[in-house]
């Protein structure tokens, strides 16, 4: 699936640190980018379901802020990835994996590192009672960096909002409300009336 974004007066925020102070500067630029996702999505034996997304596109942004020029282009590749066996209709495993390359933002670069998560899932109570375990980035590989270096002026930042933990999640439905009732469709056989027509 193809996508395409051009802003011919995009406007945003920029954040400047100098002599160890924070400056922010409202900025109008030119911002584009455009690219395509692709999807797949195959099951084996109704046991283990894949499913992938492969992003891959260009971004472009152009302006000057503050007399600071910037003109800047990136090549962009990212996946997702997930796996699922159900061992029966009530517990299933699920494996994600996830990457984005260096994306661009004014002056900002961000990168990210490889992140995998393993969900585990049971369900109790005719399937009323949803029971979620999930490890996140179980491999300890996931940071998120922006860094900025235009005509002398330069900021590093570490922000790991997505951390390494465990996470466990209950969910009941209590199916509340009237059920419909289903009434059967009588056929009738007019085999004697076509043939009388005839």
């Amino acid at each position: 699936m193809p996508y395409l974004n051009y802003f011919d007066n995009y406007t945003s925020d920029v954040k400047i640190v100098e002599n160890n102070e924070t400056i922010w500067y409202p900025s109008n630029y030119k911002a584009s980018n455009y690219g395509t996702y692709i999807y797949s999505n195959f099951t084996f034996f109704k046991k283990l379901a894949f499913y992938s997304q492969l992003q891959i596109g260009m971004e472009a942004n152009r302006g000057s802020i503050e007399n600071h020029a910037f003109n800047k282009s990136n090549f962009t590749f990212g996946f997702y990835l997930s796996q699922t066996f159900k061992l029966n209709t009530k517990f299933s495993i699920t494996a994600y994996e996830s990457y984005t390359s260096k994306q661009i933002s004014d002056f900002t670069e961000q990168k990210q590192g490889f992140r995998t998560d393993i969900s585990i899932n049971y369900n109790f109570y005719k399937n009323n009672l949803k029971t979620r375990i999930r490890f996140n980035d179980i491999f300890n590989t996931f940071y998120n960096i922006l860094e900025m270096d235009v005509d002398g002026l330069k900021s590093h930042r570490y922000s790991d909002w997505s951390v390494r933990g465990l996470l466990i999640s209950l969910q009941y439905n209590f199916q509340w409300g009237k059920k419909s009732n289903a009434n059967a469709v009588k056929i009738i056989d007019n085999t004697k009336e076509q043939n009388r027509v005839k």
